[in-house]
């Protein structure tokens, strides 16, 4: 409580004694009166004011106050030996006071208050007790019980007041906070869903480019793959169809690239976990390097330690992923001698390592080696090309694989980074890791050379371009080929021909009057054992998913390798063939 309201209540007390002590100079006096008299001027106010302050708000203080007030006036009315009047108006005084300041309650506990004073008064004055009016003691006594409960209320009335008014201001900072909060809240969730939907438009562009840009790269690289295998052994035409594919898969992988990343971006890649044999992985990286290295004339090495198991669990694809992009570095950067690729096995982890003898990098670009789009040079006359998105890419993956990567370099001594992945056994392994070297390498040929002899293929694809390459791919294996230029067409021969007219279908995803999958759906229902695989330029996981769950038997993503081709062609088409004889 404030200083200032205790200063009018010692004003209010030592008023209220001098009209006690002349009721008691008329009445006769006693020791007992005298004492409380003496307390209740000088000591009273200062009691109360420690008391009340202990409160937690001043309110709290106040409300303390009138009840230690209560029972000091009800203690005074059998002091002045119950004369009607000067008791009337003390309790009435008391009782109002309460009232206007807390209500109903606080007049109640008032009441109380005021009979416990007046129960202790009785106990130490009863034998006192009067019960005379006297005028002389209600005109003295009168103006003293007014002037207290006055002093109070005025005191009450200026603190209630200056409380309605803090209240009324919190009240308004209140509103203008949650108003503040709201409107941030609205301003936040409006960015949140902008924010998504430029996530989504994003995606979106994504991949209707990569669709865009592999149709046309799927007829470029099928009709130079085609070119290079009609050619002659040493013609100057197969070099320029070897240049046109390995430019073509280098673009290729710029586009998996920006797709990979912006997919890890939006926590949507997907890390595999299947049988995978760990030198088949070394392999495989190296094959797809092996053109570029031999045009630099360096020379690749392979060390797979006694150590590494045959079969383990991990992905595939994105194993082959990190070792590309780290023996693609490790060529561009080195003009001349050796790079080595190794696999080892340390205690529960796989080791994998990538050495060069190439121009190597200063502290400050290692330290940048993984910022997406960082480049090594960034001149205008830069001699080495790239998106900065390989070993950004790679990071980002090793990462969500649980592993690390770790790098050593010297200017002008080569450079060596090294991956370490948890090391997963798996159950059955070796078949899968066999299965997959003979999708690579296709089936044993037969004597003729043709794997696809006999066999009869359906091709839903609504692209002239790609309808050449898939006739041409298949045609030269051996295979009868039909074209049908969309869904709806390939129904609609399938059930002309009848159910055993095909030994597999190929089936484009993206076509006008009826797309793959409702083509799928209707064709599974007219023959259920017929095998459809799904080949288009949607190249991600989730449509690969979405193809098997729509009966399937797998997927192709586009550009396609024709040797995957033929063998995945010959695979089901041969095991559907089995299966119903």
């Amino acid at each position: 409580m404030a200083r200032r309201v205790y200063l009018p209540r010692v004003a209010g007390c030592a008023l209220g004694a001098l009209g006690v002590a002349a009721a008691l100079l008329q009445n006769g006096t006693h020791g007992w009166l005298w004492l409380a008299l003496a307390l209740n001027a000088l000591a009273w106010p200062h009691l109360a004011y420690r008391w009340a302050s202990r409160s937690a708000t001043p309110h709290a203080a106040e409300l303390r106050n009138l009840m230690i007030d209560s029972a000091a006036g009800g203690f005074w009315v059998p002091a002045m030996w119950f004369n009607a009047l000067p008791s009337l108006l003390a309790v009435t005084m008391f009782s109002l006071d309460n009232l206007a300041t807390g209500g109903t309650r606080l007049f109640l506990r008032g009441l109380f208050a005021q009979a416990g004073g007046a129960a202790l008064a009785l106990a130490l004055l009863g034998r006192h007790f009067e019960p005379v009016s006297r005028l002389s003691t209600i005109v003295a006594c009168v103006p003293a019980l007014l002037a207290y409960p006055m002093v109070v209320g005025i005191v009450t009335f200026r603190l209630s007041s200056k409380l309605v008014e803090q209240r009324n201001e919190l009240m308004q900072y209140r509103y203008r906070l949650e108003e503040l909060v709201a409107r941030r809240t609205r301003e936040l969730n409006l960015a949140k869903t902008e924010a998504e939907r430029l996530a989504r438009v994003k995606s979106e562009f994504l991949a209707n480019m990569s669709h865009e840009l592999r149709t046309p790269m799927n007829a470029v690289l099928g009709m130079a793959q085609i070119g290079h295998r009609s050619s002659g052994e040493r013609s100057e035409a197969r070099e320029h169809f070897s240049r046109i594919i390995q430019s073509g898969r280098l673009l290729l992988r710029i586009i998996n690239d920006v797709l990979d990343f912006s997919k890890i971006e939006a926590g949507k890649l997907r890390i595999d976990r299947a049988p995978i044999d760990p030198r088949r992985v070394v392999e495989e990286a190296v094959e797809l390097v092996a053109i570029s290295a031999e045009a630099k004339g360096l020379r690749l090495q392979i060390d797979v330690g006694a150590n590494v198991p045959a079969q383990c669990t991990g992905d595939h694809l994105r194993l082959v992923q990190i070792l590309l992009n780290l023996l693609s570095n490790a060529i561009k950067f080195t003009p001349r001698g050796t790079v080595s690729v190794s696999a080892s096995r340390d205690g529960d982890r796989l080791v994998f390592a990538v050495s060069d003898s190439g121009i190597g990098m200063t502290h400050e670009q290692i330290a940048r080696i993984y910022v997406p789009f960082e480049q090594m040079d960034t001149s205008r006359t830069r001699r080495f090309e790239g998106t900065g998105l390989g070993l950004a890419l790679t990071k980002r993956i090793v990462d969500l694989m649980h592993g690390e990567i770790r790098v050593e370099s010297e200017t002008g001594r080569g450079s060596v980074f090294r991956v370490r992945l948890p090391l997963v056994a798996g159950d059955g392994a070796a078949d899968a890791a066999a299965r997959a070297r003979a999708d690579r390498a296709g089936v044993a040929p037969p004597p003729d050379g043709l794997r696809l002899r006999g066999l009869r293929v359906l091709v839903a694809e609504d692209n002239e371009l790609n309808q050449l390459v898939l006739q041409s791919a298949l045609g030269q294996e051996g295979a009868t080929v039909s074209l049908a230029v969309n869904g709806l067409d390939a129904v609609e021969r399938l059930h002309r021909c009848g159910r055993d007219a095909f030994d597999l279908v190929l089936m484009d995803l993206q076509m006008p009057e009826m797309d793959g999958f409702e083509a799928t759906r209707r064709m599974l229902e007219y023959a259920p054992q017929l095998p459809i695989v799904g080949q288009t330029a949607h190249a991600t996981v989730e449509d690969r998913l979405r193809c098997l769950n729509a009966g399937m038997v797998d997927h192709i993503a586009k550009p396609v390798d024709l040797q995957l081709l033929v063998s995945t062609v010959s695979r089901h088409a041969r095991a559907a063939t089995t299966a119903s004889s």
